[in-house]
């Protein structure tokens, strides 16, 4: 491959050994088997052979389809040895070791797989930790004291410790032949197995690769030996990672044709590592972007979910615009992008990234928030992009949302804007026409302003107005889609409802609310309390999001991340 070498450094910048062993290099003169060759040759009769000509369709059989061909392209086979993948094992944690431990004690073989050898190639802390054993599922089961075994079209065994959760799937499981393939004949198929190398010494990479070639992207399709300390790649993922390309393992039309979910998961990846496409996965979610409408509801927020709460919404946004999916999933926010003339591919930001770019700097894929802090702020922005206000009022509402007295949210709002509004942006959702107002006023504002949020809550919530929404431009795609539950809707609603009664008193109501001073002693989020949707948590995560968007030079004292 001709890398530059660098076992320290490996994928952090993008650099890695090149493998010792390449597979293909033993297999010469293979290429590929298609369809097209299994079919004509499949006319072999029963014999001494069967049982090789079985345990060789059993490696083929999944993914070969009698509507299309699929490439079994050896020639990207590699295997990185130790020292020359540059995976630090201290970046897989303990309770993911005990797992990997107990099922290697057992005599079962165990392997990493997924996005956190994805992960941990790029120096980066997985997020969770798939396993794949030689195990049966019963078996791993047994195992553990908290192990349930869940799904039913895949499925795996949820291996609950140490208060985390590991998926384990079984190499027996995932390479069963659905019933309903069908092969007519087996004539020339020993031919086509010793082209492939498929030979009994190679059944441990016949595994392998059979159950990488299930997997939705070849970035996912790496299978990591932590005790052996080696790395293997069936589907140039490696090459993928090195230039930060998501490719689908089958064709990208097909791929998205069989599950329409892999688009949403191929912009989370994308979003999240700052990867680009390749050019036939870009196009083919772009052809296939409105089947996203046939996607159980639940299944649809799931997706938003992960888009959305963990560090990559701003980028995440971007791309639902970009490929048009934006109006199927946010319809409210992509109305408002097509209303302010926001090209596809626009390099600039609004008002609404620049909220969504600073919840990013909190969170993390191994630090996410709840729904529910994404969802207020499209609320907020929504209600302003609607009815556009004052900075003070807003600010007002940032600091009153925290318990903060209302009279003192008042006039500290008032003293933020005469210091620093002088470097707060000219944006359509901001009324700076009105900035002398009395306090008075101000607290009547904050009032509307709620009452303009809860209605925007409602408005996510209502499939009607979203099919209302869509009218607002021209060409735009119908949406069945309303991201907001109900639930969540009202969870939301509460926070602002609480502060719309507090600035409708006449006087200043001290109970439960706090100084100012009380409450700017505490500068650290409570990671559980942000994550399980604890409202205090939350307000005051939402309340320094939106004061560091309209005074990004006062917030000297930022939050810090723990």
């Amino acid at each position: 491959m001709g890398w530059p070498m660098n076992v320290q450094r490996g994928f952090a910048c993008g650099l890695l050994h090149p493998p010792t062993t390449s597979i293909a290099s033993s297999y010469k003169g293979a290429a590929s088997l298609r369809m097209s060759t299994v079919r004509e040759g499949l006319d072999m009769c029963a014999g001494d052979d069967m049982s090789i000509t079985k345990d060789l369709l059993h490696s083929v059989a999944f993914v070969l389809r009698s509507d299309r061909e699929v490439s079994c392209d050896v020639e990207k086979w590699k295997v990185w040895k130790k020292g020359e993948h540059g995976i630090v094992d201290k970046l897989i944690p303990d309770y993911a070791w005990k797992v990997l431990r107990r099922l290697q004690e057992s005599g079962h073989g165990t392997y990493l797989v997924g996005g956190s050898v994805r992960d941990l190639l790029l120096k980066k802390p997985p997020k969770d930790f798939d396993l794949i054993t030689t195990a049966p599922l019963n078996k791993v089961r047994k195992g553990f004291s908290r192990a349930w075994i869940v799904g039913r079209r895949f499925p795996i065994c949820t291996v609950h410790i140490e208060n985390k959760i590991v998926e384990v799937s079984s190499f027996n499981t995932v390479a069963k032949v659905p019933e309903k393939t069908k092969f007519s004949g087996y004539q020339n198929i020993l031919d086509s197995a010793a082209a492939l190398g498929f030979t009994a010494s190679d059944k441990c990479h016949r595994v392998r690769w059979e159950n990488s070639m299930k997997r939705d992207f070849t970035i996912n399709g790496l299978f990591y030996d932590p005790f052996e300390e080696i790395l293997y790649d069936y589907l140039g993922g490696v090459e993928d990672l090195r230039k930060k390309k998501v490719r689908t393992v089958s064709p990208a039309n097909e791929s998205f044709k069989e599950d329409s979910a892999r688009i949403l998961r191929a912009l989370r990846i994308a979003g999240r590592l700052g990867f680009k496409f390749a050019r036939e996965t870009a196009k083919a979610i772009q052809t296939h972007s409105s089947s996203l409408n046939d996607l159980p509801l639940d299944r649809l927020r799931l997706e938003a979910k992960y888009l959305m709460g963990y560090g990559a919404a701003e980028r995440s946004l971007r791309l639902l615009w970009r490929f048009g999916i934006l109006e199927i999933i946010l319809p409210h926010q992509a109305a408002y992008f097509a209303s302010q003339g926001f090209k596809r591919q626009e390099k600039g930001s609004n008002l609404l990234l620049m909220l969504l770019a600073n919840l990013d700097k909190l969170l993390s894929p191994s630090k996410p928030c709840h729904c529910c802090l994404w969802i207020n702020i499209l609320a907020l922005h929504l209600a302003l992009y609607q009815h556009p206000e004052s900075p003070v009022v807003i600010s007002a509402l940032a600091l009153a949302i925290r318990k903060v007295d209302i009279e003192v949210a008042v006039l500290k709002a008032i003293r933020l804007h005469e210091k620093y509004g002088d470097g707060t942006e000219d944006l359509p959702e901001l009324d700076t026409e009105d900035l002398k107002m009395s306090k008075s006023k101000v607290k009547r504002k904050v009032s509307m302003l709620c009452e303009n949020v809860v209605e925007a809550l409602e408005l996510m919530t209502s499939v009607a107005n979203v099919a209302r929404a869509m009218q607002l431009y021209p060409g735009a795609p119908s949406s069945k889609v309303a991201i907001v539950s109900k639930t969540e809707r009202d969870t939301c609603a509460k926070l602002f409802r609480s502060v719309s009664i507090r600035a409708n008193l006449r006087n200043a109501d001290p109970k439960g609310s706090l100084s100012v001073a009380q409450k700017t002693r505490k500068r650290t989020i409570d990671r559980e309390c942000l994550q399980n949707g604890c409202l205090e948590e939350m307000s005051f995560v939402l309340s320094h999001i939106v004061l560091s968007t309209l005074y990004p030079h006062a917030a000297q004292r930022r939050t810090k991340a723990v």
